[in-house]
């Protein structure tokens, strides 16, 4: 997996301020696993199992749709 940096900007950013603090989290750890161009398997089971491993037993499926949904508003 490529190494990602986040710039700063994120910080600052208008629409990333919209989103709740567990999506917040959500699109920061896709970020993590998106490629070059930002592409990645979008299923909810497949994200929840890529961006949460050790915690399945507190993420939901239906908590990643809705915090896709929120990014995608925001």
């Amino acid at each position: 997996m490529p190494n990602r940096i986040l710039r700063d900007g994120i910080l600052s950013s208008e629409a990333v301020a919209l989103l709740s603090w567990p999506a917040e989290v959500f699109y920061r750890r896709l970020m993590s696993a998106v490629d070059d161009f930002g592409r990645f398997d979008a299923r909810p089971s497949i994200l929840r199992s890529r961006l949460y491993p050790l915690r399945l037993s507190q993420v939901r499926e239906a908590d990643i749709s809705r915090w896709i949904a929120e990014c995608e508003k925001a």
